[in-house]
């Protein structure tokens, strides 16, 4: 029995499970061009106009990902990962108050959105909103206890704003969910090299 993906592909009923094989694969211009054949026939496909805009995105052709997703929400405004796949886009282009508007009104659409909460929290840290951060990552830990990019964040803000204790018990327990984590083992001796640095100055 022949294994070549091709062969496999080929095999599909739809241009949408094309394109998702595709993605799976890697090969996210071959899924945007699949997503456009099905687009083709059925214009008013949510799904596959959000999937383009995550193929897109992993393209990094930023601007054509917000013109998909800007479809997906014509069809369906409420679309919780349209408009979180959107805001993500807008924040790495620094427009926060837009990329702000649209996760809070994620979270009223869907309060138990971690990911929404998540960049919430990153815009306040960005903004030096640190305490308006940290309990935005409180609130996502609650979520989601062992979201190990919070806990460093909450790290990050801490080792910023001299809590030297608590830096190092939010990357440590960082690192202990995720011993890989790099970030997390820096961040923890970053606070001790401070916290020994504050020592001997008193």
């Amino acid at each position: 029995m022949s294994t070549n993906v091709d062969d496999v592909i080929s095999k599909l009923s739809t241009w949408y499970n094309f394109g998702v094989l595709l993605g799976r694969l890697g090969r996210h211009r071959a899924a945007v061009a699949a997503y456009e054949r099905k687009l083709e026939r059925t214009p008013l496909d949510v799904t596959t106009w959000f999937n383009k805009g995550v193929e897109l995105a992993n393209l990094q052709q930023y601007n054509e990902a917000l013109v998909a997703y800007e479809q997906a929400l014509t069809l369906n405004p409420q679309h919780a990962k349209a408009l979180t796949n959107k805001a993500v886009i807008l924040m790495d282009q620094e427009r926060y108050n837009d990329a702000l508007a649209i996760l809070e009104r994620v979270t009223r659409l869907s309060p138990k959105c971690v990911q929404a909460w998540y960049n919430i929290g990153v815009i306040l840290g960005r903004r030096q909103q640190y305490d308006e951060a940290l309990t935005t990552y409180t609130r996502v830990l609650k979520l989601r206890r062992r979201h190990v990019r919070a806990l460093c964040n909450m790290g990050e803000i801490y080792l910023r704003t001299g809590r030297y204790v608590e830096a190092k018990a939010a990357f440590t327990q960082a690192y202990r969910l995720k011993p890989s984590c790099k970030y997390a083992e820096d961040g923890y001796r970053d606070a001790v090299a401070h916290e020994r640095a504050v020592i001997r100055q008193s």
